[in-house]
C-alpha cells in the first residue's frame, strides 16, 4: 500500500479539490504552454502513447490542470549536471509558478488546490556513473522547494517516490541493476525521511508520500493481474507495432526502455485515487 503521512486537525476531502498543479519530469508533463495558456495533444507528445496520470487523475475528478513539469527534469540541475535547458523543479517551483500564477495578487485557495511532485528519476540516473552530488544536498534543496510552495500557501501536497527503475529495460542489464536499484532505494529512504520531517514542522496542511516504487512493483510482479503480457521489453515503435512482429501496445509495462505506457499511468492515477479517497 502507498504510504501516507499526514497531519491535520481538518481532514483531507478530495471532493473539495477543483485545481491541480503538477510539477515533475516526462512521467508528468503535459507540455503546458504557458504563454497562451494551452496544451498540445498529448496523443502527440506525451512521453507515454496517450495519456499519463495526471490526464487520468484530474479528468477523473473533473479538476483544472496545471501542470508545469519538464521532460528529464532533475531537481536541480546544477546538482546532477543536467542540460541547464531542461526546466528543472527548481525552475518549475521557484520561477515558473510564481511568474504565471502568482502575479497581479492572485490567490489560490488552501482547501480547494492539490499540488504534486514527481522527481527523482533523472537525478538518480545522472548520479548513477557520475555521483558529484550526494543525496542529501538533493533532498535538501527538495525540501527547500517543498518550503516555497508551503509560503505560497500550498496545504495539501503529494509527493510520490522513484519508482523501481532498475526493472526498466534501460537499467534492467546486470551492470547496473544492482547499483539503480541501491541507489532508488537510498533515495526513497531519504525522501521519506524528508515527509516525515515535513509533517512534523508543518501541522496544517495535508502532506502524502505516494509509494511509486510499490504500485509498480505490484504490478511487474503480478502481470496477469493487471492485463500485462509483457513487463520486461518493449516494442521498437508503438505506433506500428504490426510491422516489428510486436505484441499488441495495451500487453506491455514499458512503451520504451524508461518510460510505462498509458496503461500503466491509467493504474497508478487510480491507485492515487484510491488512496486520497480513503485519507
Amino acid at each position: 500500500m502507498p504510504t501516507i503521512h499526514h497531519r491535520r486537525k481538518q481532514s483531507f476531502d478530495l471532493e473539495n479539490i477543483k485545481t491541480h498543479f503538477a510539477f515533475g519530469d516526462s512521467y508528468t508533463t503535459n507540455y503546458l504552454d504557458l504563454p497562451t495558456m494551452s496544451y498540445p495533444d498529448y496523443n502527440n507528445v506525451s512521453s507515454t502513447n496517450g495519456r499519463n496520470w495526471v490526464n487520468y487523475f484530474t479528468q477523473t475528478l473533473h479538476l483544472t490542470k496545471w501542470d508545469l513539469a519538464y521532460n528529464s527534469a532533475p531537481v536541480q540541475n546544477t546538482l546532477v549536471n543536467q542540460d541547464p535547458n531542461v526546466i528543472d523543479v527548481n525552475k518549475q517551483i521557484i520561477q515558473l509558478f510564481p511568474e504565471y500564477f502568482l502575479q497581479n495578487d492572485a490567490t489560490w485557495s488552501k482547501e480547494s488546490t492539490l499540488y504534486s511532485i514527481w522527481v527523482g528519476i533523472n537525478d538518480v540516473g545522472l548520479l548513477l556513473n557520475n555521483p558529484i552530488t550526494s543525496l542529501d544536498v538533493i533532498i535538501h534543496r527538495y525540501r527547500q522547494l517543498i518550503d516555497s510552495l508551503y509560503d505560497n500557501n500550498a496545504r495539501n501536497l503529494v509527493l510520490i517516490n522513484v519508482p523501481p527503475i532498475d526493472k526498466s529495460p534501460k537499467w534492467a542489464p546486470p551492470k547496473t541493476a544492482s547499483k539503480m536499484r541501491a541507489l532508488v532505494k537510498e533515495f526513497n529512504e531519504k525522501i521519506e525521511q524528508m515527509v516525515n520531517d515535513v509533517v512534523d514542522q508543518y501541522h496544517d496542511g495535508h502532506f502524502y508520500l505516494i509509494d511509486a516504487w510499490s504500485i509498480f512493483t505490484r504490478i511487474l510482479d503480478n502481470p496477469n493481474e493487471y492485463g500485462f503480457g509483457n513487463v520486461t521489453g518493449y516494442c521498437p515503435d508503438w505506433r506500428q507495432p504490426e510491422e516489428h512482429d510486436c505484441q499488441p501496445i495495451a500487453e506491455y509495462f514499458w512503451l520504451n526502455d524508461l518510460h510505462p505506457t498509458t496503461k500503466v499511468h491509467a493504474h497508478f492515477a487510480q491507485a492515487l485515487l484510491d488512496t486520497l479517497q480513503k485519507v
